[in-house]
C-alpha cells in the first residue's frame, strides 16, 4: 500500500514508465495476502536487477550449427556461446557463475534459443577451487578435458 506506491513511483522513474494496472493490483493483493507478516517483509514492485543494462563479455554465434571447431577452447561450442573473461587478479566466484548462468537463461528466453544449444565459457586464472568444490556438492561433475580446460556437467 504505502510501500507499494513508493516502490511503484521509484520503478516508474527508473524505467521511464508506470506499472501496468494489473501489476499495481497484484502488488496490492500480495500486501493483503501477507498483511499478517507485512512488518517483516519488504515489497519492491518491478525491482530493477541492475542500474546499467546487463551485458555479456562476449557472445559467439556459430552460423552453421554443424561446424566442428578444432580448438580446445571452442570444441564444446554449440550455436550460442557466452564467454565471460576474468582478469588474472579476479577469481571466478559462485556468484559469477550464477550471474552468467542467469545470462544464459535470459538470452534463451529473449532469443528463443534452447538451453541445450547454449554454452557458457569462463576464461580465468587461477583455478576456481571454491567454485568447483561447490559445484561438486551440488551434484555437478567437473572434468579436466585438456590441461587447464574444464567441462562442467549437471548430473
Amino acid at each position: 500500500m504505502k510501500n507499494a506506491n513508493k516502490t511503484e513511483t521509484q520503478a516508474a522513474r527508473g524505467l521511464g514508465r508506470r506499472l501496468s494496472l494489473w501489476h499495481t493490483a497484484f502488488v496490492e493483493a500480495m500486501h493483503r495476502e501477507l498483511k499478517h507478516w507485512e512488518k517483516h517483509l519488504s515489497f519492491e514492485a518491478e525491482h530493477l536487477l541492475n542500474a546499467a543494462p546487463l551485458a555479456m563479455d562476449l557472445l559467439i554465434i556459430k552460423k552453421d550449427p554443424a561446424l566442428v571447431i578444432d580448438n580446445k577452447i571452442a570444441a564444446i561450442f554449440r550455436t550460442h556461446n557466452i564467454i565471460e573473461y576474468k582478469s588474472p587478479r579476479d577469481n571466478v566466484s559462485i556468484f559469477d557463475f550464477n550471474k552468467v548462468c542467469g545470462y544464459a537463461y535470459i538470452y534463451s528466453a529473449i532469443n528463443k534459443a534452447p538451453l541445450n544449444d547454449i554454452t557458457i565459457t569462463f576464461i580465468a586464472d587461477p583455478y576456481p577451487r571454491k567454485l568447483f568444490t561447490y559445484l561438486g556438492e551440488m551434484g555437478c561433475k567437473v572434468d579436466e578435458t585438456w590441461a587447464g580446460i574444464y567441462n562442467i556437467r549437471y548430473a
